[in-house]
């Protein structure tokens, strides 16, 4: 849904344009009710530029796209909520019902690397007409994807 949204679609190839590449972050499924909430950031790096920057993040709820600068602006457009500023968001989450905190994700660059490498070829497989092939990158990219995922060991 995210690539057949003319808006979405249109901003990312501007921006895959002249030297600078748009990397897709990963992809985060949340379950809500009976539905999934689906939410990834969008980053742009330069050609010359070691370190990509978050440009964007899009969720998608319900049929329903939404791209913003920020999970704050996402999620309150997406769920018709005033945004919550910088500040406010930590506050925001300390107070929040849930307990759980976030794992810290350490990502190799070469777990990335391989990941990237089976999505692009899955890709050109599937581009292709060669299900075979699709399948078999497709395959590969579930363990790097989970390689790529695990939470960092802890320094203690």
């Amino acid at each position: 849904m995210i690539n057949q949204n003319t808006e979405v679609s249109q901003q990312i190839s501007l921006w895959n344009q002249m030297g600078s590449r748009v990397i897709h972050g990963n992809l985060l499924v949340v379950p809500i009710d009976n539905s999934l909430l689906y939410v990834t950031p969008l980053y742009l790096r330069a050609a010359s530029g070691q370190l990509p920057e978050l440009k964007r993040v899009i969720a998608v709820y319900g049929g329903k796209v939404v791209m913003e600068e920020t999970l704050s602006a996402t999620l309150a457009t997406l769920f018709k909520a005033p945004a919550l500023g910088a500040s406010e968001a930590p506050a925001a989450i300390a107070t929040g019902t849930g307990t759980t905190t976030p794992s810290t994700i350490v990502v190799s660059p070469d777990a990335a690397r391989a990941a990237l490498e089976h999505y692009q070829l899955a890709m050109e497989k599937l581009k292709a007409g060669d299900f075979g092939g699709f399948g078999s990158e497709f395959n590969a990219l579930g363990p790097a994807l989970k390689e790529i995922n695990k939470p960092a060991k802890s320094a203690h």
